[in-house]
């Protein structure tokens, strides 16, 4: 937290952050506000200035077609940068982001504010390509092996060891369902507890303190995808640049 509170008052950094997601999601419904770079300094951003409706009014005015649309954007968005890219912005509170509506064509999502940004080792992406597909069925990797390898303290969660497929199980049901997914039938807390009883604590004292960014931005995708209140498929599809 430290280190990010510093890298957030360097604007010569955001500066850069914010040109190269530009960079890597060229081409896709995803806007990131242009950087003058001859205008900017260390204490000094200027970029674009870009506007669209903010979360509340896309839920309150916007058509169920169109939340849709933009409900599959902000998970693509995540699954792209995170999973594809091991890159991904980890201030996603509501005022970061805005909402165009694409006059009867494609929708955009447009993002602010690149001061905290998060780059996951390549390591630390594959791993969590192989926890999703360990979550899926669609690997045979054992999920104690792959936390560990992601961070997680080894002696402390061994004890955990048989409820860990049910946990990761839960954890990425959304990726599992091959259909459209609806967050009110998750019911996550409950479901957790359910799993875990008294080690739920546990599991959280094992992680590591870099997964802070990584669960910021998952909490920050839950937390809009409630908000526009519309199922969406989190089917990785083979066109989003995710290798393995």
């Amino acid at each position: 937290i430290r280190r990010d509170l510093a890298e957030e008052l360097d604007y010569t950094r955001e500066a850069a952050q914010q040109q190269r997601f530009a960079e890597l999601c060229a081409g896709e419904p995803w806007l990131f506000p242009a950087v003058h770079p001859e205008l900017s300094t260390r204490t000094v951003l200027v970029s674009d200035w870009v506007t669209g409706d903010d979360l509340q009014q896309v839920r309150a005015s916007w058509s169920p077609r169109a939340r849709s649309d933009m409900a599959f954007e902000l998970v693509r968005l995540f699954s792209r940068t995170v999973l594809g890219a091991g890159l991904f912005h980890a201030d996603p509170h509501e005022g970061n982001y805005r909402f165009q509506a694409g006059d009867g064509g494609r929708g955009q999502v447009v993002l602010y504010d690149f001061g905290s940004t998060f780059a996951l080792s390549e390591r630390e992406r594959l791993v969590l390509l192989r926890l999703v597909r360990a979550g899926t069925d669609l690997g045979g990797d054992d999920p104690l092996r792959l936390l560990v390898a992601l961070g997680f303290d080894a002696e402390l969660l061994a004890p955990l060891a048989p409820k860990l497929p049910a946990l990761l199980s839960l954890l990425l049901l959304p990726y599992r369902q091959r259909t459209q997914f609806d967050l009110s039938d998750w019911d996550l807390g409950a479901r957790v507890g359910d799993v875990l009883g008294d080690d739920r604590w546990n599991f959280r004292i094992a992680a590591p303190a870099r997964l802070l960014f990584l669960m910021r931005a998952w909490q920050g995708l839950i937390h809009q995808l409630r908000a526009l209140d519309r199922p969406v498929s989190w089917t990785i599809p083979a066109s989003a640049g995710i290798v393995q």
